[in-house]
């Protein structure tokens, strides 16, 4: 069976094996929930500019260059930025620029800008280039990734419907773990047939996926589900009457605001 394919899912285990440790010392050391949100903003930045410019480092030397494609401390960089730009849009400053992006073209350059950047490179890394434009290809894919994300997220929702949630995209991206582990599988054994064969391996990979879908990760999300119900504490319901109520504090903010 094909499974030349798991390299990029080793990277993403072992990132995990990194950063989860890594992670929970931050929030141990911080105390309070702002300083622990932008510790981790600040880590996860940090750390993914310096793997952005070790891999820069690496394809200016004279080693070879599969280092650099499948080594998982040169692949991090686009993980930790796009964790990065996630935190940031959690947070109260994040979320009020993003609301304030709404609407406006900001949201919609940045995802052209970022879709064209990614087609761009991704076409260019199928020939053999310099070390510099190498370079230049792989700062750019990490970079316009996660700018491709927050430009998709902070869409006008005015103009049509949101990118993210469509019913397509959503059942896609629910399986798209399934389905990056199938269609090479399926891709390999029947390209030969040409296009009918690709149609067939693209078909079968849904097929496995959502096979795959209901079997395993259906049940394991359910068990997460379960694990993480019985982890968090019971807090008591607020007195209602009590001014420290948020339902109470948000309501009156309303009325105080009409």
């Amino acid at each position: 069976m094909p499974l030349g394919h798991l390299w990029s899912l080793a990277v993403e285990e072992q990132f995990y094996l990194f950063w989860a440790p890594a992670l929970a010392a931050l929030l141990a050391v911080a105390r309070h929930r702002d300083v622990r949100r932008w510790s981790v903003l600040l880590a996860a930045s940090a750390l993914g500019l310096a793997s952005t410019a070790w891999a820069a480092t690496l394809a200016t030397g004279s080693g070879p260059r599969i280092r650099i494609y499948m080594g998982t401390d040169t692949r991090a960089g686009a993980f930790l930025l796009g964790g990065a730009v996630a935190i940031l849009s959690g947070s109260a400053t994040g979320k009020a620029a993003f609301a304030a992006l709404r609407g406006r073209r900001a949201p919609v350059v940045t995802t052209a800008v970022a879709a064209v950047a990614l087609a761009w490179t991704s076409w260019q890394m199928q020939f053999p280039v310099t070390r510099d434009a190498y370079v230049t290809d792989w700062v750019v894919d990490t970079v316009a990734a996660p700018l491709l994300v927050l430009g998709l997220v902070t869409w006008p929702s005015a103009r049509g419907p949101h990118a993210l949630t469509g019913r397509v995209v959503t059942y896609l991206g629910r399986r798209s773990y399934a389905l990056y582990l199938w269609h090479y599988v399926w891709l390999t054994w029947l390209r030969g047939a040409g296009a009918v064969g690709v149609v067939e391996a693209l078909a079968a990979s849904v097929c496995c996926a959502e096979i795959s879908w209901h079997l395993v990760e259906a049940r394991a999300l359910a068990y997460k589900a379960r694990f993480a119900a019985r982890a968090v504490p019971s807090v008591p319901d607020p007195d209602p009457d009590s001014p420290s109520n948020p339902a109470d504090r948000d309501l009156r903010c309303g009325v105080a605001a009409r």
